[in-house]
C-alpha cells in the first residue's frame, strides 16, 4: 500500500501563507487608508478649509491674519487651561493620597483636660 499524503502539502502550505500574507497586507493597507481618511477630516473639522491666498487684495489679507491671530489667541487661552487642569489633578493625585491615607498616629494629639 501508498502511504497516504497529508492534506497539507509542502505547496499547499506556501500557497496558503502566501494568500495570508496578500489578505493581511490588503488589511493593513485598507487600515492605513482608514486612519489618514479620519486624520484628514478631523485636520478639516478643526482648522477650516485652506484659504486662497493667491489674488486677495491687501486688505483682506490683513483681515485674514486677525481671524488667524484671534483663533490662535483662543487656542493658546485653550491649551493654558487644559495644562492648569492637568497641574492641578498631578498635585492632587502626588499629595491628596497622603492626607486621606493618614493613620491617628500621624495627626496630632488633642489636649486632655485632667478635670474630667
Amino acid at each position: 500500500k501508498k502511504a497516504k499524503k497529508g492534506f497539507m502539502t509542502p505547496d499547499r502550505k506556501k500557497k496558503l501563507r502566501l494568500l495570508l500574507r496578500k489578505k493581511a497586507a490588503e488589511e493593513l493597507k485598507k487600515e492605513q487608508e482608514r486612519k489618514a481618511a479620519e486624520r484628514r477630516r478631523i485636520i478639516e473639522e478643526r482648522c477650516g478649509k485652506a484659504k486662497d491666498t493667491d489674488d486677495v487684495s491687501e486688505e483682506d489679507l490683513k483681515e485674514l491674519c486677525q481671524e488667524y491671530y484671534a483663533r490662535v489667541y483662543a487656542c493658546e487661552g485653550q491649551k493654558w487651561d487644559l495644562e492648569r487642569e492637568v497641574r492641578k489633578r498631578d498635585y492632587e493625585v502626588q499629595y491628596q493620597p497622603n492626607m486621606n491615607n493618614r493613620t491617628p498616629q500621624h495627626l496630632p494629639l488633642e489636649k486632655q483636660n485632667p478635670k474630667c
